[in-house]
This record gives structure tokens, sequence and C-alpha cells, in this order.
């Protein structure tokens, strides 16, 4: 019995069963990992201030996590209080801090340095309103240096300005100076430079993109006008998959359709994702200067709404996931047969980024998610642009007997190459004429000096004029 493909909505939900297997396997291992550290709370901030005299950061990273998770079962064993377990949770977040601090700045590893960053952002938000937040001092590896949160959150914020300022991106790029240039242009104004700097940005990278996306979209259409053949195909072969996917392949071939072209704008796309949001993180702590419609010092200050562009707005990110969601749907598809299960996967893809950015596993600036946002709206408006432009019928442009068929108009280049090759004929025609003393008619496909089979396969030159004849030879 011949197998057949599975339906869209099979195969996406046997992707998400594959998802979530994976998922409960990896909380699987998690836990046994966790249990089979019996260290206490204790035992475990002991063990990071001695890896804090011997400099292992990464080793006291994990730690940390597993310090946190302890003093959740702590507490909820009642073992601890809840401030007891506050302050073990703050004691070491700092000598984490701190060692990342040192660790990046002694090894130039800007990934350190964006990890203690990351964490001295977190505590500030959770402990800021604490009175342990100022008062509690933290001995770290270093004798004279004793810190609080507050110190440290100010010393990394100075550390990694300073950082950022001077850091090139994959070693040559001055990511602080190209954004610093962009809100100098127009002014430095709090209400109105920072965010027009972030479109100015998107602004130039959809420019850098916009051939290879048009041709995308384009491409897109021509391939929309192969779904009835394509649907042709799969009813006459939903028996035998194989040949169904050869007469597939045959068909693209058969118009000059490459099923895999729309993927190279996501690929040169993503390098510049990286720079972008390269650019966004060396400039966080400036676009702490500048406001965007509810974003200013007036909104009340919440774990929703950001001050500023160079905090996390939730409210923003949501409005990404919308921006994300439309200009994915508006994006040609690979295969014109598998439209609904291909819009359903990228919807899914613009969700899962926009839950990770809200629950706190993306952190990125308001800056960067409002770049993103002006992104997808000149997709968006790039593609219904396209979508209204007149798309010329599909050709074939490959003949039954395997050759190639005239697609275009001929150019400049094969205009003269036609001359060049006309006049070369026509002077091999006339020197053949001189030789054999007559004129060949032209066009006839032949000529005079060709060679003419014979019957054992073998070639004989031919004479420039038959009426000519040779002498015998005496023998």
């Amino acid at each position: 019995m011949a197998k057949t493909q599975p339906s869209p909505k099979q195969a996406l939900i046997t992707q998400l069963m594959i998802f979530a297997m994976i998922f409960l396997g990896f909380q699987l291992w998690t836990n046994h990992m966790q249990q089979t550290d019996v260290r206490s709370s204790v035992d475990i901030l002991k063990e990071m201030q001695g890896l804090s005299q011997k400099a292992q950061d990464a080793d006291i990273a994990k730690d940390d996590q597993t310090l946190t998770q302890r003093l959740g079962q702590e507490v909820g064993s009642k073992t601890l209080t809840q401030e007891e377990a506050d302050r073990s949770e703050l004691e070491g977040a700092i000598i984490t801090i701190d060692s990342l601090l040192n660790a990046g700045e002694q090894h130039k590893d800007n990934g350190r340095m964006q990890n203690a960053w990351q964490l001295a952002d977190k505590l500030f938000s959770k402990f800021h309103d604490s009175p342990m937040w100022n008062s509690m001092q933290v001995q770290v590896y270093d004798p004279a240096a004793v810190w609080t949160g507050s110190a440290l959150y100010a010393h990394v914020v100075e550390r990694l300005s300073d950082w950022n300022r001077h850091d090139l991106i994959f070693g040559f790029i001055p990511g602080f100076q190209v954004v610093d240039y962009l809100v100098r242009v127009t002014g430095a104004k709090p209400d109105f430079s920072y965010w027009f700097a972030c479109f100015l940005l998107a602004l130039c990278v959809r420019a850098l993109i916009f051939p290879l996306s048009q041709k995308q979209m384009m491409w897109g259409r021509q391939m929309a006008q192969l779904t009835p053949l394509l649907k042709e195909i799969k009813d006459r072969y939903k028996d035998n998959p194989t040949e169904q996917q050869t007469q597939t392949m045959n068909l693209y071939k058969e118009y000059g359709l490459n099923p895999l072209a729309g993927c190279l704008p996501v690929v040169v796309q993503m390098p510049l994702f990286i720079t972008v949001l390269q650019f966004m993180q060396r400039y966080r702590f400036e676009f702490q200067k500048g406001t965007f419609l509810w974003m200013n010092p007036s909104t009340p200050a919440s774990a929703f709404l950001a001050q500023n562009l160079g905090q996390q707005d939730k409210a923003l990110i949501i409005l990404y996931g919308v921006t994300m969601t439309i200009s994915t749907l508006l994006t040609p598809v690979n295969d014109p047969t598998q439209v609904r299960q291909q819009r359903l996967m990228g919807v899914g893809i613009a969700l899962v980024f926009t839950v990770s950015m809200l629950m706190g596993a993306f952190p990125v600036p308001a800056a960067f998610v409002l770049y993103w946002t002006f992104t997808n709206l000149l997709a968006t408006a790039q593609s219904l642009r396209a979508y209204r432009m007149p798309l010329p019928a599909l050709q074939k442009i490959v003949a039954p007997t395997g050759g190639v068929l005239p697609t275009r108009k001929p150019s400049f280049m094969d205009r003269m190459n036609a001359m060049m090759q006309e006049q070369m004929e026509k002077e091999e025609q006339r020197k053949a004429a001189e030789a054999g003393g007559t004129t060949p008619a032209l066009g006839n496909g032949s000529t005079n000096g060709a060679s003419v089979p014979e019957r054992n396969g073998q070639a004989k030159p031919r004479s420039g004029n038959p009426n000519i004849r040779r002498p015998k030879r005496r023998k």
C-alpha cells in the first residue's frame, strides 16, 4: 500500500509534539541535576565566596542559579524566612556580578560584561526599593572591595558605559559611534532624536536589503501562479510521493523557478539583525535619555511600561508581535501547496519571539524593539507595494527536447555578438569562394571547404567547386 503525505495540520501537530517531548526531556534532566545537588543555601554561598577568591566566574554563575532555586525550596519548606532568603540571594548576586565584571574586563570579553549588566539590572528591579539595597555590605574576592547593591549597580553602569564607547563589534564596527551619529545629526533631542535614530537605522537596513526583498516577493507571486499545476500533480500522484516530488521539481525546472530562492533574503538579514542588536546594546545607557510616546519620566514606574528607551517596555513588545505577525502573513512562501502550514509556522515563530521577550528570556532595550517594529512596518509597506505591481505571466524556459527557450528580448551585447558572428561567416564564405572560384549562396546550410560524411563514417574534404574535376593520379 502506497504511503500518503500528512496533511499540514497533522504535520504541525507532529512538530509541536516533538518540541513538547524535547522540552519535557530537558525539564526532567534539569530536575535530575537539581536533585543530585544536596548542598544547602549556606553551603552554596560559602562555596561561591571561595570561588570568588580564585576568580572562577563561570562556576560562580552556575552556583548562583542553584542558590536561587535552593532558596525558593527552603522558603517553601519554612527552613528560611523570606527576608533571610532575600539577603542570601542579594549576597550571591553581588558576588556573581563582581566576578563577571572583573573577568570580562580582564579577558576583554563582551559576553561576560553583558551578563554582569543583565544580572545587575534584574537585581535592581527586584531590590531597589528594599532597605538592604543601600545598607547591606558584601565582601568580594578583593579584601578592599565591599559592595552594597546600589554602589555595585552604579559601578557596573560606569564601567560598561566606558566599555561600550570603545568596544568594536566583530572587531572593526564602531557600533556606539554609528548610533550616536544618528542621534546627534538630528539635534540629540530627548523627545525626538533617539526614537528617530531607530527609524533611520531601520530605513538604512531595509534600503540595503530592498533589492533582495523585492526579488523575493515577486518570486513568491510567480510561485503562486504554479498552484493549480502543483495541485494537479499532487492529486495525480497522491499515492506515489516519490513520483510526486519528481514531477514537482520538473515543473519548477520547466518554468525556471528555484523553490529555495526565497531563503536568500532571510540568510542575508541574520547578520544585519545581530549587528543592529549589538549597536543597541552598546548604546543602551545613552538610550535612557530618550523618550517615545508613553515612555517618558512622567510614566509611573512599573514592570509593564518603561520610562525611557533604555529599559524594557512590554507594551511595545506586544506591538512588535502584532507587526511581525502581519509582516509574516505577507511574506511569500516556498511551497504554494503548503501555504497554511508555513503561515502557521511563521506566526508561531513570531509568538515565540514575543513571549520570550515578555518573559525576560531575551532581554533587549525598548530602542531595539522599536527599531524592529519600524523594520516590520517598512517590510509590510514594501509587501503591499510589491503585490500591487503588475506581474507577467509565467513562461516555460525548458523546451520538450531539453533545450532552452528564449524568455527575454536580446540585449545590446547579444545583438553585437550576432552581428560579429554574421560578419565572420560572410568573411569565411568570401574566402572560400575566392579559393574555389565560385560564390555560394548564403543561408543554405553549407559552406565551401566543409566536410561531408562518407559511408564509412569518415569525413572527406569537399572541393570548393563541384564542377571542377580533379586530375587522375598516374599509376
